[in-house]
């Protein structure tokens, strides 16, 4: 038995029925949610899904859950990245967790660019910043991200030489990186105007989601219609470069590596970032679309998990020999003792 899960899917009748019936065995809640032709600039029919799901989420599977780890078909996710992502967070504040997003700041262009990590963001309130430069991170220290916030923190992207022309109307960064996955509170969950929101979804919103090129988009200026921007969970700030949502840039075959060198004790195999990396990797985007073969694509995810799955069983053991590795058992020498 899994952990509840919403799967949305545009089978109906009885491709529908079988699914519902296969996905109780597993906690799993199937519902409908209809094709739009022609949706967006992609013209792809099932953006309004993923954009959809967060705001659906509750009356699926009810009250009673915390936490919504939010993604695509093939995102995987990772408890022990997933709990300490999580770890002093109320899951009552609003939070939209990321920190794999498109940006457009500062430049207000309408093409997305990845990697852009200096976007303007909240992090949350419980995050040590000690020595941290937040405002030279354009990142806001709260545990209610709403545009109210974020308007009056941000409040000289306004003016001068780092305005950025559309804020607050438009969010600060172009879209979260579905890929990546996200993590919503409750507390947001609760507060999203359904009905309102899926008109947004369906180009009753603002303008600029006309320009949107896939869910994830709509998904995040949807929610900032609602009042809402994304949290960074604070990780990258510390460990510059280093990402937990994504957190081998959809390379299933370096975290397989990664997870081998970690296992069989061969900390060497797997320098210091990589480590990081392991410990802290909320997600993984495993590139469902450069599959050829989805069978063959099944079986290899299942096989990482299964190494995620051991990690994280030995996790406390592993890392003091990633320690004891990195100090004195390392083959490569004093210089990978950190």
């Amino acid at each position: 038995m899994g952990i509840r899960t919403l799967v949305l899917t545009n089978a109906t009748g009885a491709a529908l029925a079988r699914e519902q019936a296969l996905g109780q065995r597993y906690n799993e809640v199937w519902q409908h949610y209809p094709d739009v032709p022609g949706f967006g600039v992609q013209h792809r029919a099932g953006d309004p899904r993923a954009a959809m799901a967060p705001a659906v989420a509750l009356a699926a599977l009810g009250a009673n859950f915390s936490w919504l780890l939010y993604g695509d078909d093939d995102v995987a996710f990772f408890w022990p990245g997933v709990l300490r992502a999580l770890q002093g967070l109320d899951p009552r504040d609003p939070y939209f967790l990321t920190d794999n997003v498109y940006g457009h700041y500062p430049d207000s262009t309408d093409q997305p660019r990845m990697g852009k990590l200096d976007q303007p963001r909240c992090v949350p309130c419980t995050l040590d910043t000690t020595g941290l430069d937040l405002e030279a991170a354009h990142a806001l220290k709260t545990c209610n991200c709403t545009v109210p916030v974020m308007t009056e923190g941000f409040a000289d992207l306004l003016t001068g030489e780092r305005q950025f022309k559309r804020f607050p109307k438009v969010t600060p960064i172009y879209a979260i990186n579905g890929g990546a996955g996200a993590v919503f509170s409750r507390g947001l969950l609760q507060q999203i105007r359904v009905p309102q929101y899926e008109k947004c979804v369906l180009g009753r919103g603002p303008p600029f989601l006309a320009k949107c090129l896939g869910g994830d988009c709509v998904l995040t200026h949807c929610l900032w219609y609602q009042g809402f921007g994304h949290t960074d969970p604070g990780f990258e700030l510390r460990h510059p470069g280093i990402l937990v949502f994504d957190a081998f840039r959809i390379s299933a075959a370096k975290m397989n590596l990664a997870f081998r060198a970690a296992l069989q004790g061969q900390w060497w195999g797997c320098r210091p970032t990589c480590q990081l990396q392991l410990q802290h990797a909320v997600t993984l985007h495993m590139g469902g679309r450069g599959l050829g073969d989805m069978r063959k694509g099944g079986f290899g995810a299942a096989k990482l998990l299964q190494k995620a799955a051991c990690y994280a069983t030995h996790l406390t053991d592993l890392e003091q020999l990633a320690s004891q590795s990195l100090c004195g058992l390392s083959t490569e020498g004093s210089d990978a003792c950190l």
